[in-house]
């Protein structure tokens, strides 16, 4: 028997987005909930978000060189899955003037934990941080 193209989706097939929602819900920002365990944290990718406003006299090259050192990160600290970045193309207008962002998967916290101290990862916050007139960066579990 099909269903029609007015039923609601079986309780079953709405369980994964329940489960992660109240996952979402009863987790605090400083960490995961009391029903996380050790192991699903060691377990869970983390997705490192950089949101970045250049300050308003860097030049396309300028804006180039960060992205490059961006780049080499990977290359260079073990337990970085992989990165994203590009400039923003949202038509929402919601981007309060950050133009750019980045996105970086580690394999999970334990790797993020180790990256953000990392020497190779401060040499490249030294260099890219007096470009920018304001980042935001968020972190979450996936």
């Amino acid at each position: 028997m099909s269903a029609s193209p007015t039923s609601q989706p079986s309780p079953s097939s709405e369980l994964p987005i329940r489960a992660h929602a109240a996952e979402f819900l009863t987790s605090s920002p400083g960490g995961p909930s009391d029903k996380t365990t050790f192991q699903d944290t060691m377990s869970r990718t983390v997705k490192h978000i950089a949101f970045f406003k250049f300050k308003a006299d860097r030049t396309p090259e300028q804006i180039a060189e960060v992205f490059r050192i961006i780049e080499d990160l990977p290359r260079q600290i073990p337990g970085i899955l992989s990165l994203t970045w590009g400039p923003n193309i949202s038509p929402e207008g919601l981007d309060q003037g950050y133009t750019h962002s980045f996105i970086m998967t580690f394999e999970n916290a334990a790797a993020r934990d180790h990256y953000l101290p990392h020497p190779v990862h401060q040499a490249a916050v030294k260099l890219v941080v007096p470009q920018l007139e304001s980042v935001i960066v968020c972190d979450h579990e996936a």
